[in-house]
């Protein structure tokens, strides 16, 4: 194992990549090059990054498993960042202004158990093509609209308070994928949820939703869908049995198997 003082990054001016698993000695890890492109901290111990610390350069932020609470204090010039990586992070209580990251595409904050809501410039992401917010069991609020055109994968599994799905402000085109399983007091989507014309699947198991939405016939492109464990009985409407019937047709092939489990 390689021992180096903290003080020695105070030296690295240029330094352009950053990678440390923080097991002994990093709590006086308070300087970072302001030219790094990645920084990885795996069980980075403090409560926040240092304040001296301008980001201006950084493309990849890796903060999985650390005790941090918030990524800054203040707004911090975020405009080369594009992955920003917290999983696991399980003291994560508040989320920065993303209006700063315009160029952000991944964001992933899986198991940040103590976030109770995302700032609502969350909305703004345009660029942002992967959301995951899996067990974020605190989590109580997004949002109320959201128009993240770019994004391709959206998951909520596990939030179990999250209660209230956004609006769709504009298509959302790209989005292919959406899971809000577990969520055990989502009862219904919204029915702008339609504008998502390329969804291929939809994970809807273990929600408190009783029918399957009156929007599910205009997914064409649906693959996969999933009311598995869903509080209460529920009826099938004839426009999603007919959805199914395209799986004669080449399309759907996943779901057409799924039929007789959920209509009993």
């Amino acid at each position: 194992m390689l021992n180096l003082s903290v003080d020695a990054f105070s030296k690295m001016k240029k330094l352009r990549l950053l990678r440390v698993l923080c097991l002994l000695n990093c709590d006086d890890l308070k300087y970072f090059s302001n030219e790094l492109r990645l920084l990885d901290l795996t069980g980075y111990p403090l409560k926040s990054l240092p304040s001296k610390f301008q980001p201006d350069n950084l493309v990849v932020l890796l903060l999985p498993y650390s005790r941090i609470e918030q990524l800054w204090k203040g707004n911090r010039p975020l405009y080369k960042l594009k992955i920003i990586k917290l999983k696991g992070s399980q003291n994560l209580i508040k989320t920065p202004d993303f209006t700063t990251a315009p160029y952000l595409e991944v964001l992933i904050m899986e198991g940040c158990t103590r976030l109770v809501d995302v700032h609502p410039s969350l909305r703004v992401l345009k660029r942002l093509q992967l959301l995951n917010l899996r067990d974020c069991k605190s989590l109580r609020s997004l949002p109320t609209k959201i128009g993240m055109e770019s994004l391709e994968t959206l998951i909520l599994s596990g939030c179990s308070n999250l209660a209230r799905f956004p609006e769709i402000d504009g298509k959302m085109e790209h989005l292919k994928s959406l899971d809000r399983s577990g969520c055990y007091k989502v009862e219904y989507l919204p029915e702008n949820l339609h504008q998502a014309q390329f969804l291929e699947e939809l994970d809807l198991s273990k929600t408190a939703i009783k029918e399957p939405p009156s929007f599910i016939s205009q997914l064409k492109n649906l693959k996969v869908l999933s009311f598995d464990g869903c509080k209460g009985p529920y009826k099938l409407k004839r426009n999603l049995l007919s959805l199914f019937k395209v799986s004669q047709r080449g399309r759907m092939n996943s779901i057409a198997p799924m039929l007789p489990s959920l209509s009993g």
